[in-house]
């Protein structure tokens, strides 16, 4: 078998979406650098092999900075594109800040003078697009990766929350077009009232996922190993994780339970001496930060994100195209990588009896992984292709 875990090879390809008239220059604003490497790299590639000049503004801070070891500028300027630093921090309602981002964006788009300006990550769509607006940028487009502070009515009243509702408001209706990575987001905001008669929306299949970079990797030898890899959040659903990973395992003392990610330092989260008990009685193992998420889906038999929202789970799209079972949340993003039995099972939010439910099942039928893993497969390629998503996802920024 060709090596999963091989060097990223091979070029985007533009084939399929038309170049809309004269080339442009395309904005693109997100918060963290690292992440237009991480999950916008085919869409930079393709856009600047259709001829468009691109130029990316994210955080001068990112905090995934040394945890990837990637050079985020380098690696830009490989593709031709200029990379510009702002002040912009992806948590925090501190009003200064968000105002020095706002006129930093904006000052970028007066020097820049850009034909369209493409927002992703809340406080990116919220400023960007506001400061293109503010710039009469001729073509504004935002894209929204799940659902924000502000945007999920979860019963808060809080100023806070109502200003960043308002917010969001007046941002939809700056926009010439809105993108949406999974359908139950779309809808959520039409029922909320939030998005403007007329505005052009389009669903894209999320980020899509490199096929060629995640290669099906066979089933590792030895005891059932699961995988969970998120930031250390509640919300992603780590909690529910490995409280079912102790229950799991007194049924199987020989399963295996891998947790990768980060800690998110704020207020309120995970804390390290939590994952660190869970690791001294004997559960599971946490791996903190890892570079290449290849190695360790390469060691699990089946993927888990109990998460309680996404836009669509990038980590779930990667482990499907490597060939791995998901067990994963009933949650909106979440539901669209899974059919029930097919290539893994669905579970409710926060559910912790169902998910220890769920892997227990999993732990009694190891026959069903190898076939669920090649429907997980199978799913990447028809739905989650990078190329087809970067593809879709132009034609919503070129209109």
């Amino acid at each position: 078998m060709t090596d999963p875990f091989a060097d990223r090879s091979g070029s985007a390809d533009p084939a399929g979406v038309p170049l809309q008239g004269q080339a442009r220059k395309i904005l693109v604003v997100a918060v963290l650098a690292d992440s237009l490497v991480n999950f916008r790299w085919n869409l930079l590639e393709t856009l600047v092999g259709l001829g468009h000049t691109v130029v990316t503004a994210a955080a001068r801070e990112d905090a995934h900075d040394g945890i990837t070891g990637k050079d985020v500028v380098g690696q830009l300027g490989s593709l031709g594109i200029r990379h510009l630093p702002i002040p912009i921090q992806r948590t925090g309602n501190n009003p200064l800040a968000d105002l020095r981002t706002l006129w930093s964006l904006i000052q970028v788009c007066r020097r820049e003078r850009p034909d369209v300006v493409f927002a992703y990550s809340a406080k990116a769509v919220i400023y960007g697009t506001l400061a293109a607006w503010l710039c009469r940028v001729p073509r504004r487009v935002a894209m929204l990766t799940g659902l924000a502070f502000g945007l999920v009515d979860d019963g808060r009243r809080t100023l806070a929350h109502g200003l960043a509702r308002q917010l969001f408001r007046l941002t939809f209706r700056a926009c010439d077009g809105l993108v949406f990575h999974n359908p139950d987001d779309l809808a959520t905001l039409r029922g909320a009232g939030l998005l403007p008669a007329g505005l052009a929306v389009q669903v894209v299949n999320g980020s899509g996922v490199d096929l060629d970079h995640f290669r099906p990797a066979d089933l590792p030898e030895g005891p059932m190993t699961f995988l969970m890899i998120a930031r250390l959040m509640r919300e992603k659903g780590v909690c529910e994780y490995l409280d079912a990973a102790r229950v799991a395992k007194r049924l199987r003392p020989d399963a295996r339970f891998l947790l990768v990610g980060p800690l998110d330092l704020r207020a309120g989260q995970i804390q390290e001496g939590e994952v660190r008990a869970w690791e001294q009685e004997g559960i599971g193992e946490w791996l903190g930060s890892v570079a290449d998420v290849r190695i360790p889906i390469g060691r699990c038999h089946v993927f888990v994100l109990p998460s309680y929202h996404e836009g669509t789970p990038r980590t779930v799209l990667e482990a499907m195209a490597m060939g791995r079972p998901i067990l994963t949340t009933d949650a909106p993003g979440c539901r669209q990588t899974v059919l029930p039995g097919e290539n893994g099972y669905l579970v409710p939010v926060a559910d912790r009896e169902a998910l220890a439910a769920a892997l227990a099942k999993v732990l009694a039928a190891p026959g069903e992984l190898p076939a669920m893993g090649a429907a997980s497969r199978r799913m990447a390629e028809d739905r989650y292709d990078v190329r087809k998503v970067s593809r879709a996802t132009i034609q919503a920024i070129l209109g």
